[in-house]
């Protein structure tokens, strides 16, 4: 379908609440543009509400907008959330995407599609835009099977690499990088900080200009421009090294910041050690890929906070952020919390099927280890939402006999029910014991012997030495995952409640 042309360029920006999106809001509101943004959970100031997993919804937005362009920022960002939560993060970073990316081409609209640095492994860079992408991690991977199922419904998309972000926020964890200056001026937490992977900060706005040039070839210039493009700054840094920025520009000490020089153990999603991108097909096709200097960004930005920080006002835009912070981990708790419950509820479904495929009684005492693994994990999240666990079988008491004897009387009803309707004779020829020949001739009753229990947890083959049904193996995986995503829950909650505590504290001071 052609390019829909009118005298005002209106562009579609999704995801403009966010730290990226944003930017480009406000890129393209001052270039000219006739922007509509839209948000989700933050749609506010003039942005529309829009759910884009409600497919539907956004075919009847985008066909109703009848914009020129549609600039896709919204995502699941967050490398260690992608992790934890692969349904979503693939529900957003590629089904919605997709579905995007037709609607915008059955409206006739241009599509551009932000991806990351993350779709490489970091071994071979710099990376050109046809280098072949090879994700350490889920998130990276969501985005790189974004890029290809958009690419298949929508060939003339337009795919914008970049690297890790930076810029004005509503609060520091918007941004990785901003984060860091809290982690500056907390001089009484010791940290931990890496210098071995390498970065390429790279500021939202001058995302936003490139976006822009773009958009002006498309729609002022009215040329074809497709494909694969990368954008990043050329300055470098370890994590460490943008402490050392940060803490120059703000004045501050950073002996509580521990320099790593080992390549660190990531707790949740790996991430490539130097994915630097090349912005040549930019170049070549005369983009201009200037960019702001990182250092002065962070003199310049810490110079034009410290005016704001008197009076109450600075109170109240300090209260402001903590509030957009608190929304955010309210969202994320209920996703979690959403995640762990199907969980939980998927593996005592499959334990449930897993009885009648190796029987009651060899299940009984393996339930009965699960249920009592679950609360006390839960118990010890209760009092200290950081500790790491560890599954360990526990070998039941004497004085736990009542659930044998439930699950004898649970097998007995089911035998019951099965025989029912079957004759004297089969219903005794299938409850009796396998009868072999002795060596006497006479035949006698083969004993059943139980299996030893050897081995953890993990290893259900040496507990029951049977071959082990998939039901059984689905419910192992779902409930470490289940208590995995209880640790984060308690960790969101501790974080929820350091907010409310801080929220509590500006209060008073006012």
């Amino acid at each position: 379908m052609p390019l829909i042309v009118s005298s005002v360029p209106r562009v579609i920006v999704t995801g403009a609440s966010g730290l990226l999106g944003r930017a480009v809001y406000k890129v393209f509101r001052e270039g000219g543009y006739d922007v509509v943004g839209t948000a989700f959970t933050r749609a506010k100031d003039g942005l529309e509400r829009l759910d884009l997993t409600d497919f539907e919804a956004v075919t009847k937005f985008v066909s109703e907008q009848k914009s020129q362009l549609i600039i896709h920022c919204a995502a699941e960002r967050r490398p260690d959330v992608a992790e934890r939560d692969n349904a979503a993060a693939l529900k957003l970073n590629v089904q919605s995407s997709e579905h995007l990316a037709r609607a915008a081409q059955q409206a006739g609209s241009a599509f551009i599609y932000i991806s990351t640095d993350y779709v490489f492994d970091g071994t071979s860079p710099p990376y050109n835009v046809d280098d072949k992408p090879n994700p350490l991690q889920f998130y990276g991977r969501s985005k790189y099977e974004g890029e290809v199922a958009i690419q298949n419904v929508n060939p003339n998309a337009i795919i914008l690499r970049v690297p890790i972000l930076y810029g004005e926020v509503e609060y520091n964890a918007e941004s990785a990088v901003n984060i860091l200056l809290d982690v500056v001026r907390d001089k009484n937490k010791k940290t931990n900080m890496d210098d071995v992977q390498v970065r390429f900060p790279t500021h939202v706005e001058d995302v936003g200009r490139v976006l822009k040039q773009i958009a002006d070839r498309i729609t002022i210039e009215q040329k074809q421009v497709s494909g694969v493009y990368h954008y990043s700054a050329k300055e470098q840094f370890t994590k460490y090294g943008i402490c050392e920025v940060i803490a120059k520009a703000d004045g501050s000490d950073i002996s509580h910041i521990t320099r790593i020089t080992e390549a660190p153990k990531e707790p949740v999603a790996s991430r490539p050690n130097n994915a630097q991108l090349s912005t040549t097909r930019l170049e070549q096709e005369k983009f201009d890929v200037s960019h702001v200097k990182f250092e002065q960004w962070w003199k310049d930005i810490i110079k034009s906070s410290a005016k704001k920080d008197t009076g109450s006002e600075e109170v109240l835009e300090k209260l402001d952020m903590i509030l957009v912070a608190m929304m955010d981990l309210v969202d994320e708790y209920t996703a979690l919390q959403e995640s762990c419950g199907k969980l939980l509820n998927g593996a005592f479904f499959n334990l449930a099927q897993a009885k009648y495929a190796i029987g009651p009684s060899r299940l009984t005492q393996y339930q009965y280890d699960l249920r009592m693994q679950s609360s006390a994990i839960i118990e010890t999240n209760e009092a200290d939402a950081e500790t790491t666990f560890t599954l360990e079988r526990k070998k039941p008491t004497a004085n736990k006999p009542s659930s044998v004897t439930t699950e004898k009387k649970n097998t007995d009803s089911l035998r019951q029910r099965t025989n029912r309707g079957k004759t004297e004779d089969e219903t005794t020829k299938e409850n009796d014991p396998p009868v072999v020949q002795s060596e006497a001739g006479a035949s006698k009753p083969t004993e059943t012997k139980k299996s030893e229990r050897k081995g953890p947890i993990e290893d259900p083959l040496n507990w029951f030495g049977v071959l082990v049904p998939t039901p059984l193996r689905t419910a192992q995986t779902e409930f470490r995952q289940g208590l995995n995503t209880m640790v984060a829950l308690a960790n969101v909650a501790r974080r929820l409640n350091e907010l409310c505590n801080k929220y509590d504290k500006l209060q008073r001071s006012r």
